[in-house]
C-alpha cells in the first residue's frame, strides 16, 4: 500500500512468480508494483531475498570466483504519496508552508530587474498512470519588504492537459500561462517563486520533470 494507505490492499507475491529476476551489471531493476525485503521481525522467519549466481567456464582448470564479503543489495523506495483531500490531517499545498505532499521541488525567490505582468512556464513532464503533477506559483510587487515565505501559493492550470506517458524517459512539454483569467495575478510583480508537487498512488510509478523554464514579461 502507499504511505497514506489509499491504495487497494495487495497480496503477498514473489518477484517474477518466484522464478527470480536476472540481474544485469550496472542496470536498475524497476518493479511494476512495490516490493519489500522484510527484516527478521516481520518476515515470519523466511528469507525474503535470495541471490543465486550461475557460474560457467569453458576451461577445466579455471573457474569464476565471487567475493562474498563484497556482495550487497541496494534497494530504493520513491518517497511519494497522493494523500486524499478528505483526510482529517490533509494540508493543502496552497498554504504558505507545509502541505501533505511528500515529493515537491521549490525554487528560491527569483527577483527581477524590471517588473513584469505575465509568466510563461514550460517543463517536460513524464506522468505515468496513477500519477499527477501540480505547479504552484506566488509573486510579490517590486520592493515588497514583507515575509515572502508567508505568501500563499496559487495552483496553476496548464494551457492543455498533461498527457499520460507510461514509458520511462518519454516527456511531454507542458505550458502554463500565468497572468490571465485562468491563472490570475494581483498585478505587476518584481519577484516570483514556483513549487512543483509530484503525486502518485503507486510508489513504483512516480512522475518526473525536466527542462523547467519560467519567462516573465510585460
Amino acid at each position: 500500500k502507499s504511505i497514506d494507505g489509499n491504495e487497494t490492499a495487495g497480496t503477498l507475491v514473489t518477484a517474477n512468480g518466484g522464478k527470480g529476476i536476472e540481474i544485469l551489471p550496472n542496470e536498475n531493476i524497476l518493479f511494476e508494483n512495490p516490493m519489500q525485503i522484510g527484516s527478521s521481525l516481520n518476515d515470519g522467519g523466511t528469507k525474503d531475498f535470495v541471490l543465486r549466481a550461475e557460474l560457467s567456464t569453458d576451461q577445466t582448470h579455471l573457474t569464476p570466483v565471487l567475493d562474498q564479503d563484497r556482495l550487497s543489495v541496494v534497494t530504493v523506495q520513491n518517497i511519494i504519496n497522493d494523500k486524499p483531500t478528505t483526510d482529517s490531517d490533509y494540508v493543502a499545498d496552497t498554504n504558505a508552508t507545509g502541505g501533505s505532499a511528500l515529493s515537491k521541488y521549490i525554487t528560491k525567490k527569483i527577483e527581477l530587474v524590471n517588473e513584469s505582468d505575465v509568466i510563461d512556464v514550460y517543463m517536460g513532464v513524464n506522468k505515468p498512470s496513477y500519477a499527477s503533477v501540480d505547479l504552484y506559483y506566488k509573486t510579490v510587487g517590486a520592493g515588497d519588504e514583507g515575509d515572502f515565505d508567508s505568501v500563499a501559493w496559487s495552483l496553476a492550470t496548464p494551457a492543455e492537459g498533461i498527457p499520460t506517458r507510461d514509458e520511462t524517459g518519454d516527456y511531454a512539454e507542458v505550458k502554463y500561462n500565468i497572468g490571465n483569467s485562468t491563472n490570475p495575478l494581483s498585478g505587476s510583480f518584481g519577484a516570483m517563486a514556483f513549487k512543483i508537487v509530484l503525486r502518485s498512488k503507486k510508489s513504483t510509478k512516480p512522475p518526473s520533470i525536466k527542462d523547467f523554464r519560467a519567462i516573465a514579461a510585460t
